[in-house]
């Protein structure tokens, strides 16, 4: 099985792309923001200490996660590849990971980067909101539903906006983003890919399968 990494600022297409690569090739995807955000809906110590740090723009510490994706590859089910959104964050969680994959007799075979202009990530996370009943995603700013407040894929009315996706913990993500996760170009240099993540979402998935298959 081979594994890949989606590296790139908040709002720069990480989900939407492991989303639409995973229907198309026998995939699957390990969103670490997907795990704590539902960890963080729990009534409980551990999902109240989750929502303080999230909602403060900070990163979950690494044994958290960590732990996370070991305990999803212990569960995994075979498939062709595997798609890691979201971790590794920093230069220590990626020496972690390349011990998990070498447990399980894996290893990491390509990293791609999703590079995009901070003023473009900034509108795309605070316009962004999601139908509630089926996930379609929509942006204020660049892809409204056809008809005002109807999801165009399930005809919903509801929708929701996260509570993270305002200014300044947009601001906030992007500096520790910039801090702890921008080293691992460097580190992930001898397999990293770069992408222009302004493309369109066809041509980019277009271009990310294209070295996948």
């Amino acid at each position: 099985m081979k594994n890949f990494v989606f590296l790139g600022p908040p709002g720069c297409g990480k989900g939407t792309q492991s989303a639409i690569v995973t229907n198309k090739l026998n995939y699957v995807t390990v969103s670490t923001g997907d795990l704590l955000r539902n960890m963080a809906l729990e009534e409980n110590e551990f999902g109240l200490k989750i929502r303080r740090i999230m909602s403060a723009g900070q990163f979950v510490g690494t044994e958290i996660v960590t732990k996370l994706i070991e305990n999803f590859y212990l569960r995994l089910e075979k498939v062709d590849g595997c798609i890691l959104d979201g971790y590794p964050r920093d230069i220590e969680q990626a020496k972690l990971l390349d011990v998990i994959l070498e447990n399980f007799n894996y290893k990491l075979d390509k990293v791609f980067y999703f590079n995009l202009d901070d003023n473009v990530i900034i509108k795309r996370i605070m316009g962004r909101y999601t139908c509630s009943s089926c996930g379609a995603i929509y942006n204020r700013f660049f892809y409204q539903t056809k008809t005002d407040n109807i999801c165009d894929f399930c005809g919903s009315k509801e929708f929701i906006h996260r509570n993270d996706d305002n200014e300044q913990i947009v601001k906030e993500r992007m500096s520790v983003y910039r801090k702890n996760t921008e080293p691992l170009l460097s580190f992930y240099s001898d397999r990293l890919i770069e992408l222009n993540a302004n493309s369109s979402k066809d041509e980019l998935t277009a271009e990310i399968v294209s070295y996948l298959v």
